[in-house]
């Protein structure tokens, strides 16, 4: 009897609160990742309103140049349909490269901004997550997804990491001419979409606010930080171990 109790005290047991959560050092860098994440973005909000005032402004001005062509209006092309989207197009999409020779309209740091957010997931994926090598950056990111609200599968966040976060990261576009795209007209639904031309999609607006709702729910749950302080103090001295005394003996 005594050990029946004993296990069903066991399995209710409430995850360890740390009261003082907020004078943790792993605490302290969270505020400042997410001070940091949240300012950048709302200049990158910025920047891509800006653009799309100008692909607004050259849609109207390719549908006025349209009027009174053999073709009729049909035939205009659409700065909004494609241009908002970042890949690397390829010699052969020639549709791409005709819609796109306004290139001032797209240039919005979509590529940086979108490397924020997967350093993020990789991060807190990690802290807060069972995984307990850092390096590993696939369960890093399946760790992230399985607290966000919004359903992100494995099979989605295997995908997003092979293809998105690695391209980005190492030959700077997605792989095999997928794109990135961060536009108001995107879906607040899909986190991958296929878009009229055939192509895959990763739509940031989606990923942006998986991330950050994610992120505010991780960093105001009091019960993971026990376990991310002594993940952080590991990092840390993992970093001292491996890169101090190269960074002490460095002579710029």
């Amino acid at each position: 009897m005594y050990l029946f109790v004993f296990a069903t005290e066991q399995l209710t047991q409430k995850p360890t609160i740390m009261e003082d959560y907020k004078s943790t050092e792993v605490y302290a860098y969270l505020n400042d990742m997410y001070y940091y994440l949240t300012g950048d973005l709302s200049k990158f909000h910025r920047l891509c309103a800006e653009a799309e005032i100008k692909e607004q402004a050259m849609d109207t001005a390719l549908n006025a140049s349209s009027k009174g062509s053999m073709f009729g209006e049909s035939q205009s092309i659409s700065s909004t349909s494609i241009a908002y989207t970042t890949r690397h197009s390829g010699s052969d999409d020639i549709s791409y490269n005709l819609s796109n020779q306004n290139k001032d309209d797209t240039f919005r740091l979509t590529i940086p901004m979108t490397l924020s957010l997967f350093a993020t997931i990789d991060c807190l994926g990690y802290l807060s997550g069972a995984n307990n090598e850092p390096t590993k950056t696939e369960e890093n990111f399946k760790q992230f997804f399985q607290q966000s609200s919004i359903l992100v599968t494995n099979v989605d966040s295997d995908f997003i990491n092979k293809i998105f976060r690695q391209g980005l990261t190492h030959v700077y576009f997605p792989k095999l001419r997928l794109a990135v795209s961060y536009h108001t007209i995107n879906s607040q639904e899909k986190l991958i979409f296929r878009n009229d031309y055939g192509y895959l999609v990763l739509n940031i607006n989606w990923l942006e606010e998986i991330v950050i709702s994610t992120f505010d729910k991780i960093k105001n749950n009091p019960s993971l930080y026990p376990e991310m302080e002594t993940k952080y103090q590991s990092l840390l001295l993992k970093y001292e171990t491996e890169h101090r005394v190269t960074i002490n003996n460095y002579r710029p």
